[in-house]
């Protein structure tokens, strides 16, 4: 059964002193808060409690690439990347018509380079469909 919002902030009242630790980072260039709290609540949901280390707004680049940046401090388990569709089509519509080819294979890199130099596992999420 899938949880909603609401059940997953009633989670975090659980006592989860007791459960195994995981550290998580949440980089995004969009608002994050709720997804901070609903990786925390379905954390404890599945028998984890999340050491989470959210990023400052629409910092993923520099904390992601920056080898001394805070995300690289924390050392994380896992680090989570939400990019807004919005943001990337507005960037989109900035580049001038002969390089809006590249954009697709630049953020392919981009996934690419930071999997390839952290060691945490990498969850990116993909761009939803803007409807």
């Amino acid at each position: 059964m899938i949880s909603n919002l609401t059940t997953l902030q009633k989670n975090l009242k659980r006592d989860s002193s007791i459960l195994p630790m995981l550290k998580v980072a949440l980089v995004g260039d969009t608002a994050t808060q709720f997804l901070a709290v609903a990786l925390k609540g379905i954390g404890i949901e599945r028998g984890f409690k999340l050491d989470l280390f959210e990023a400052d707004y629409n910092q993923v680049e520099r904390q992601l690439l920056d080898a001394s940046s805070e995300l690289h401090v924390f050392d994380a388990d896992y680090i989570v990347v939400f990019q807004s569709t919005h943001k990337l089509l507005s960037g989109f519509n900035k580049m001038p018509l002969e390089k809006q080819h590249t954009l697709a294979d630049e953020r392919v890199e981009f996934v690419r380079t930071i999997a390839s130099t952290n060691k945490s596992r990498l969850i990116y999420f993909n761009y939803p469909e803007i409807d």
